[in-house]
């Protein structure tokens, strides 16, 4: 009972149907825009959390096979690989509300 009451009290559940779809780019410029955006947004995060983001979401490997390429562990990757997604999120939505 009280593992339900924490779970409630920590993360408000929000019905699927309340959650936005995510619009992609239709036009090739939007896409073009989207790409320079990437690459800049790339360019402020520091050259580690740039490595895990580029091994596993550019290239496709595995947590463990990028802990592997960098001599980090698994735990390091998945952390680095979080808090880079979170600034480039950051980063990414700056950049769209300037516009």
């Amino acid at each position: 009972a009280y593992d339900q009451l924490r779970k409630e009290g920590r993360r408000p559940e929000v019905p699927l149907q309340a959650v936005p779809e995510p619009q992609a780019p239709h036009s090739m410029e939007e896409r073009l825009a989207l790409g320079t955006q990437l690459q800049e947004a790339l360019a402020t995060l520091s050259p580690a959390f740039r490595a895990v983001v580029v091994l596993v979401d550019g290239e496709g490997l595995s947590y463990a096979e990028a802990g592997q390429a960098l001599s980090i562990e698994r735990g390091t990757v998945a952390s680095r690989l979080n808090r880079a997604r979170a600034l480039l999120r950051q980063q990414l939505q700056s950049t769209e509300d300037d516009r």
